[in-house]
């Protein structure tokens, strides 16, 4: 299960931080429909960002999860399912956290957010996240 590790402080209850589980899972949501030649660069940049060992705003998973994602890079073999795993590690990593966030008018806010994909692209690519 990912769990967040650096740069930001644990929650009281010693799970990660909401703002590196979140950012990790929207960039790599965002990831999942880039056009194929700018797919490899994207995945260096995750890795590099939030799962590689001197990541700036790290969440761990899985030995097997973190392996499969930097296989992929290695080999160049990157396709949008290059994060499957991560995401999911992610997702239950919030869902663990954050049950009150999940079921709460502001979840859902972003869940709105999200489908308006190109105008939150714009957002996180001006604030240098992607």
């Amino acid at each position: 299960m990912c769990a967040a590790s650096n740069n930001v402080q644990n929650s009281p209850t010693g799970a990660a931080p909401a703002p590196q589980l979140i950012l990790c899972w929207v960039e790599i949501e965002l990831f999942k429909d880039l056009p194929a030649d700018e797919l490899y660069s994207a995945a260096y940049r995750i890795w590099d960002k939030y799962l590689g060992p001197n990541a700036e705003l790290q969440v761990a998973c899985t030995p097997q999860t973190k392996k499969r994602v930097l296989d992929d890079i290695e080999t160049e073999h990157v396709s949008p399912q290059t994060f499957d795993a991560t995401s999911a590690e992610l997702f239950a990593a919030m869902n663990a956290e954050f049950p009150k966030f999940l079921a709460s008018d502001a979840c859902r806010e972003c869940l709105q957010q999200l489908e308006s994909e190109e105008h939150l692209r714009e957002i996180l690519s001006r604030s240098d996240m992607i």
